[in-house]
């Protein structure tokens, strides 16, 4: 019973000597049993030095462009049957622009068949004489190709390209008229185009003009 109480003396002892202090060591610099409230030891990461040079990782990214080719076909519509298109006087056939603008003919029964246009003509259009005032230069009300000859614009004294006795119909773009040695053909663009089989003729919009 004694060597049982001896031995837990010590254990005590001991005890109450690591709560006491133990002979006073310290930790970051603050000794404990004095009062102050014990510090938290902090532990670094060993700092990794290396040595020597290391050459940069270089990412490469490499674009390649895409290119897209879009070709695009113009389609001419099928020529229309020129009987649709015929006037009230014989072997003459009138049609006007889809948009309105122009009414057209191509004018047989003639002893100089022609093709035609009247409407509105680009203000650029050079002046011309006068119907009925030769010598007198006047603002052309029409466009037109005959006699083998390139297309020219001309004043008329009466509608000659415009059937009064019977409303035109539209002729659809791209589909050309065919009729007495001359082929007329609207497109959205550039106009209203006729031609001889000599290869004459004009082009004709609202803004701009071309005779050949």
């Amino acid at each position: 019973m004694a060597n049982r109480c001896g031995r837990v003396a010590i254990v005590v002892g001991c005890a109450a000597a690591v709560l006491s202090g133990c002979g006073g060591t310290t930790v970051e610099g603050n000794p404990r049993g004095d009062g102050s409230p014990p510090t938290t030891a902090t532990t670094r990461a060993p700092t990794s030095t290396t040595t020597g040079s290391s050459a940069p990782s270089t990412t490469t990214t490499s674009t390649t462009a895409s290119t897209t080719s879009t070709t695009t076909t113009t389609t001419t519509a099928p020529a229309v049957d020129p009987s649709t298109y015929a006037g009230s006087v014989s072997g003459s056939y009138f049609f006007t622009s889809p948009s309105g603008k122009f009414n057209c003919g191509i004018i047989g029964g003639e002893a100089q068949p022609s093709a035609g246009c009247q409407g509105d003509l680009p203000a650029d259009a050079p002046k011309v004489d006068g119907s009925g005032s030769p010598g007198t230069s006047v603002f052309p009300n029409s466009i037109e190709v005959a006699g083998g000859e390139p297309g020219r614009f001309v004043s008329l004294g009466d509608p000659k390209y415009t059937d009064l006795d019977a409303p035109a119909q539209a002729l659809p773009y791209g589909a050309p008229l065919s009729a007495n040695g001359f082929t007329c053909a609207v497109d959205e663009a550039s106009g209203v185009t006729c031609t001889d089989s000599d290869e004459h003729g004009f082009t004709v919009s609202n803004t701009a003009f071309r005779v050949f």
